[in-house]
């Protein structure tokens, strides 16, 4: 099965200058950073698919050229487990932040909890309202996209504490060939 980021090629294809534009600085960046690597990977898969040095130029060629940028479709797809492991770090890297902000007993440490103590309330108390009250013809709509928002965001908290089964399933898979090895 191709990684989705396949579908998101044009839009990859679009913003690496615009993305690569943003940084002018060397210390705007971290070195080994998860956005460092991406724009490396981004960049490097364009310039080298293309031969051109000028980032707006390799791009006008992959969106011009259907083998060029199926070419480049596959090169994402050969750094799927790359951009995987990106996220991967930078998730333990906030886990990490978290831990350290705990042991110092930062008041930050509490937000995770917080946000989704409000984000739970909010919620349920908004399904509620939804289910049980008699909202106004001319706050119905209003009243319904409140409650899309919030139950969007409560996933987010169920898929923070619990984690998501797509996360589940990509550890997996990038976790199999060191079972067997």
């Amino acid at each position: 099965m191709a990684f989705p980021l396949a579908v998101l090629a044009p839009l990859i294809a679009q913003a690496v200058p615009a993305i690569a534009g943003i940084f002018t600085d060397d210390d705007d960046i971290k070195p080994g950073s998860a956005a460092d690597t991406a724009i490396k990977m981004a960049t490097g898969a364009v310039k080298s698919l293309t031969g051109s040095d000028d980032l707006a130029t390799a791009v006008d060629k992959i969106n011009s050229d259907p083998s060029l940028f199926a070419s480049f479709k596959a090169e994402m797809n050969r750094n799927a487990e790359a951009i995987l492991a990106i996220h991967a770090r930078d998730r333990q890297d906030a886990r990490n932040m978290m831990i350290k902000l705990a042991e110092a007993g930062h008041w930050a440490a509490g937000g995770p909890v917080i946000i989704s103590l409000v984000v739970s309330v909010g919620f349920f108390a908004m399904l509620w309202i939804v289910l049980k009250v008699a909202v106004p013809e001319a706050s119905k709509e209003l009243a319904y996209v409140l409650l899309g928002g919030l139950g969007t965001s409560f996933t987010q908290v169920i898929n923070y504490w619990c984690g998501s089964s797509k996360s589940s399933a990509d550890k997996t898979r990038l976790l199999a060939p060191l079972k067997k090895g």
